[in-house]
């Protein structure tokens, strides 16, 4: 089995996983984290571990702040934020 590590390990998550929603999650992650591999890979990590966890998109022109209560900020993206939680 090989391990993938560093911006390959970001670009198959962001552009050749088989799941689309994780894709879509992926590709906002590598914004919200301005492409450093390692924080990215500690998001994936806590992904994979915690699978009742998810990466939220807050848009505040269109999203009430309830969405994303309690949550952890990951960083910023256009024209809104993410959050882990």
């Amino acid at each position: 089995m090989t391990t993938l590590e560093g911006h390959e390990l970001m670009f198959y998550c962001a552009h050749e996983h088989p799941n689309k929603v994780f894709r879509e999650q992926c590709q906002l992650l590598k914004y919200a984290v301005f492409g450093d591999t390692i924080i990215f890979k500690e998001f994936i990590d806590k992904l994979l571990a915690n699978p009742n966890k998810n990466i939220i998109p807050f848009y505040p022109a269109i999203d009430n702040e309830s969405k994303v209560e309690g949550m952890d900020l990951v960083g910023t993206i256009i024209d809104g934020r993410l959050y882990f939680g």
